[in-house]
């Protein structure tokens, strides 16, 4: 995977946790004090460290299997918990005391998180989601072989993979589903329009839903390219976010990995080719992207109807239902949404990409390794 990719991720939720750092600070000033921002650190921890206040280094560190595979809610309540132990030590000034007695108690109460509750792993314990499902495992090794020399076994593989995603969203929600957001690929101050066209893939292809997201703060750390300056006053940063159960969000997050790459290595490729040097306009680079990811869209298309004429109407009708529920959810957790429109010709490359993306076979890296380093598989 693309490091900037990764770095830019890395801030954007250092980001999301200092603005959730800000709110509990609110609830600290009621005291007519006010706690310093700390450091952040994002760590890949044993499953059961899910956070940790360092009093020595003023470090906050954040698990990120926390922040890819539980609720919003689940993180801001592991954070308070570690504020609550800043509280103590810098608001309340105690040093050497049992660090879940009566000074964490108040500061519990401070910041309006249960003391009870002060556990993490029970808190999260039933949060519905096993990494280790034998389904996803063997639909991530099926996109791996897409990259196979058989042209013939390469589409077999990839095909079987979307007809195990579909009877895996088939089965029962537990009564405690993770539903989960995640941002993905890079922060943008204008955000290409084939972004969004890899974006309508994933909602209609592979069980998750996506929004972009806009702040005015300054998020420390991003990659901004050539020509996104940034100017605080006047200007918004940009990313997408993918929403689902984890387990999707896996397999939806590689993809458009993969697909924001390709779509950057092929446009390179063809600007090489004497198509491109001799055309009587110059081809545009949105305008290939969303060609060959159109392209692509033919061909899974082709796949997901294949799929669905094995389906019974039992079957179908549980479809119907996830994706209504899914909608559900993402609107609960994103209510206030509004529509964005973009547009784009088909001219000047669109052609080109077009005919380029029906070849697009997703490359092996969710298994692990580099490319599928941010799957935490």
């Amino acid at each position: 995977m693309n490091h900037h990719f990764e770095n830019d991720i890395r801030a954007i939720w250092i980001h999301k946790l200092r603005t959730e750092f800000w709110r509990a600070d609110r609830l600290v000033q009621k005291t007519g004090k006010n706690l310093q921002m700390p450091e952040f650190e994002l760590t890949d921890a044993a499953p059961s460290r899910w956070g940790q206040w360092n009093q020595e280094t003023r470090t906050i560190s954040i698990s990120l299997n926390l922040l890819r595979n539980y609720p919003w809610s689940a993180v801001t309540y592991i954070l308070r918990h570690e504020i609550a132990h800043q509280v103590v030590s810098e608001i309340y000034l105690l040093e050497d005391v049992n660090p879940h007695g009566e000074a964490f108690r108040r500061a519990c109460d401070l910041l309006h998180i249960p003391y009870s509750r002060c556990s993490s792993s029970t808190l999260l314990a039933g949060m519905g989601y096993t990494k280790d499902d034998a389904i996803m495992r063997k639909v991530k090794k099926l996109l791996a072989l897409g990259e196979s020399p058989c042209q013939e076994e390469a589409e077999r593989a990839v095909a079987k993979a979307h007809e195990l995603m579909v009877k895996y969203n088939l089965r029962p929600a537990p009564s405690r589903e993770a539903w989960v957001a995640r941002p993905v690929g890079r922060a943008w101050k204008r955000m290409p329009t084939y972004v969004h066209e890899i974006t309508g893939l994933l909602r209609d292809y592979y069980f998750v839903q996506t929004i972009r997201w806009n702040t005015w703060d300054n998020i420390e750390g991003i990659n901004l390219a050539s020509g996104d300056c940034y100017c605080r006053s006047e200007n918004t940063i940009k990313y997408m976010q993918l929403f689902g159960k984890p387990e999707n969000l896996d397999i939806a997050e590689y993809v458009f990995h993969f697909l924001l790459e390709e779509g950057e290595r092929r446009w390179a490729e063809y600007r090489k080719t004497e198509e491109y040097k001799t055309a009587y306009r110059t081809p545009i680079k949105a305008n290939f992207i969303n060609g060959l990811m159109r392209g692509y869209r033919r061909k899974i298309d082709k796949q997901n109807r294949t799929v669905k004429q094995t389906l019974n109407e039992q079957q179908t009708t549980l479809i119907r239902k996830g994706d209504s529920l899914l909608l559900e959810m993402f609107k609960r957790r994103f209510p206030n949404q509004a529509t964005l429109h973009t547009n784009w010709n088909c001219t000047r490359g669109f052609g080109a990409g077009l005919e380029q993306g029906k070849s697009i076979s997703i490359n092996p890296g969710v298994n692990g390794g580099a490319k599928g380093k941010l799957l935490n598989s």
